[in-house]
C-alpha cells in the first residue's frame, strides 16, 4: 500500500502545481466568500481525484520514461543488460526479451547461504539477497517519483491551469490584471524540477552497480534451459506499436468529437 501511494502522489502534486499556476489570477477576496461546505467538497474532490490522476501519470511516465529499457531515457545504456549479453554470448538470442528480464527475475528470486571454511568451520555467513532486491526496487521508486513530480506534474499542472483560466477566466473568481507575473511560478517550477531531475544520473549509477552485483552473485540461477521452439516475438513489436498508435489516435478523435458535441449542447 505504501509503494502504491508513493506512485499516486503525482496526482496531488499535479493539482498543487495547477493551483500555484492559477495563483496570480485568483481573486482571493471573492474566493473567501465561498460557502465552507462547497470549499470542503472541492478539497475532498481533489483528494479523491488525485489517486486515479496519479495512477494515470505513473502509467504515462512508465510508457515514456521507462527505466527498464536497454537505454534509460533513450541515452543512458543500462549496464546490466550489457553484462548479461556479454556473459551469454551467442546464447543471448535464445531470449525473446532483449532486456533479459527473465534472468533478472530469477536472480532476484534466489536466496543463498554460504558456510565459511578455515579454522572457524561453525561460522555461517548468510547473504540475504532480499536486501539487494529492496534497494534496487527503492531506487526505481525514487526515479519515478522524481520524473513524475519534477517533470510530468508541473507540465500537466500548467496545462490544467490554462484550461481553467480559459473556461472560468471571465468570472469574479479571477482578477484582471494578474497580481504578479506567472513567470515567477514558472521559474520556481524549473528550479524545483531541475533539483529533482539532477539526481537521476546518480540513481542510474547506483542501479547499474546493484543490478550487476545481483546478477553476478546469482549467475547459477539464470534460466539457461533450452529455449528452442520458443517463438521470438521481437519481430512483432513494430506491428504492436502501430496498433497502439492507431488505437490512441481513434480514442483522441472520439474524445475530441464528444467534447465538441458537449460544447454545442451547452
Amino acid at each position: 500500500m505504501t509503494r502504491f501511494l508513493r506512485f499516486e502522489i503525482g496526482g496531488a502534486s499535479t493539482l498543487l502545481w495547477m493551483l500555484l499556476f492559477l495563483a496570480p489570477d485568483l481573486n482571493i477576496a471573492e474566493l473567501a466568500k465561498v460557502d465552507a461546505t462547497k470549499l470542503f467538497s472541492a478539497v475532498f474532490g481533489s483528494v479523491v481525484l488525485s489517486i486515479p490522476l496519479g495512477n494515470y501519470i505513473h502509467q504515462v511516465s512508465d510508457t515514456l520514461f521507462n527505466p527498464f529499457r536497454a537505454r534509460r531515457l533513450l541515452f543512458w545504456p543500462r549496464a546490466v543488460v550489457q553484462e548479461i549479453a556479454s556473459s551469454l554470448g551467442a546464447s543471448a538470442t535464445q531470449f525473446s526479451d532483449a532486456t533479459f528480464q527473465a534472468i533478472l527475475v530469477f536472480s532476484k528470486a534466489t536466496l543463498r547461504t554460504r558456510k565459511l571454511g578455515g579454522v572457524e568451520r561453525n561460522l555461517e555467513l548468510k547473504f540475504d539477497a532480499e536486501i539487494l532486491r529492496e534497494e534496487i526496487s527503492n531506487r526505481y521508486s525514487y526515479y519515478y517519483a522524481r520524473i513524475e513530480n519534477g517533470l510530468v506534474a508541473p507540465l500537466l499542472g500548467y496545462i490544467f491551469a490554462v484550461l481553467v483560466v480559459h473556461e472560468f477566466g471571465g468570472t469574479t473568481y479571477f482578477r484582471d490584471p494578474s497580481s504578479f507575473s506567472i513567470m515567477w511560478i514558472v521559474v520556481a517550477a524549473c528550479v524545483t524540477g531541475g533539483s529533482m531531475l539532477w539526481h537521476i544520473p546518480k540513481l542510474f549509477y547506483e542501479l547499474d552497480d546493484l543490478e550487476i552485483a545481483l546478477v553476478r552473485l546469482q549467475r547459477d540461477s539464470w534460466p539457461l534451459r533450452d529455449f528452442e521452439g520458443v517463438e521470438n516475438t521481437q519481430s512483432k513489436r513494430p506491428v504492436f506499436i502501430l496498433i497502439v498508435v492507431v488505437v490512441v489516435v481513434v480514442v483522441v478523435l472520439c474524445l475530441a468529437a464528444l467534447w465538441c458535441a458537449v460544447r454545442r449542447a451547452l
